[in-house]
């Protein structure tokens, strides 16, 4: 610097407030820069536990004792439900009902758990995300649930005693069921099969007359043939028909300057 001149790294500068105002510019410029580098430095810090969560699953059995104790078997990598053996961590009772809850909160990418209840009990109340199936298997209850992107949850309340008794009258009903099904489905195919009879003690003498003239000619007729045959007014013969017509016994069909007269198919005799 000479006089009141100033050399720095950026340039000449011939007095003291330019120099100052260039190294505030260049220092707000540094820091600028500074920032940037932290914004993203702390954007990394908050990304990484997101790609580094913990991805859980379960494909897992689990078996409840008659004693209240839970064994978990199967795989998975969720440290809390992994190879449990004869817990007491997962049943509570009260009087003569248990209460089985296996409810993990963190997500899981996937699972499905088969949950088989002691022997000689019944299921009183169930609690799950998605329940599969509810079987029995040596006399067993067996449920299996299954979830996605979601917390596992398994709550369900049961008793022992009462699954004789439920299945009996589970058997009894679905056999009343089959049977009143069986019955219903027999009348609807022989009412559907049987041909209605004709009943001709409805029928006037020339009605009568009418069918038989168009039986003997193998159920159809024109109404002129008809006339011709019965030798009939005409109007009395249209009257009489449209009467059958009516009935639903007849069905009449123009044809030309005529009308055809048939029988109905139900209505023919065999």
């Amino acid at each position: 610097m000479k006089g009141d001149n100033f050399n720095c790294e950026g340039g000449f500068f011939k007095n003291r407030e330019i120099y100052i105002l260039y190294c505030l510019i260049h220092l707000n410029m540094r820091c600028n820069r500074l920032l940037n580098i932290s914004w993203i430095f702390l954007i990394v810090l908050l990304l990484i536990p997101c790609t580094l969560a913990q991805k859980y699953y379960a494909d897992i059995q689990i078996d409840i004792n008659s004693d209240g104790k839970v064994d978990i078997s199967g795989s998975t990598n969720h440290p809390s439900i992994s190879s449990i053996s004869k817990s007491d961590d997962f049943t509570t009772k009260n009087k003569k009902f248990w209460v089985v809850n296996v409810s993990v909160e963190d997500d899981f990418s996937q699972y499905i758990a088969e949950v088989s209840l002691p022997p000689k009990t019944s299921l009183n109340f169930l609690k799950a995300s998605n329940v599969l199936s509810i079987k029995e298997d040596n006399g067993r209850i067996v449920v299996t649930i299954t979830g996605k992107e979601e917390p596992l949850l398994f709550l369900a309340q049961y008793s022992f005693g009462e699954q004789e008794k439920n299945t009996a009258w589970l058997y009894y009903s679905l056999i009343i069921i089959l049977v009143g099904l069986g019955l219903s489905t027999a009348y609807y195919f022989s009412r559907k099969n049987k041909k209605p009879q004709l009943r001709l003690d409805s029928l006037t003498d020339r009605q009568k007359e009418i069918i038989d003239v168009i039986q003997k000619n193998k159920g159809s007729i024109t109404q002129a043939e008809l006339e011709k045959s019965l030798e009939i007014p005409k109007a009395s013969l249209s009257r009489n028909i449209d009467s059958l017509v009516r009935k639903n016994i007849l069905l009449k069909e123009s044809k030309g300057m005529t009308n055809q007269i048939m029988i109905k198919p139900e209505n023919e005799r065999k």
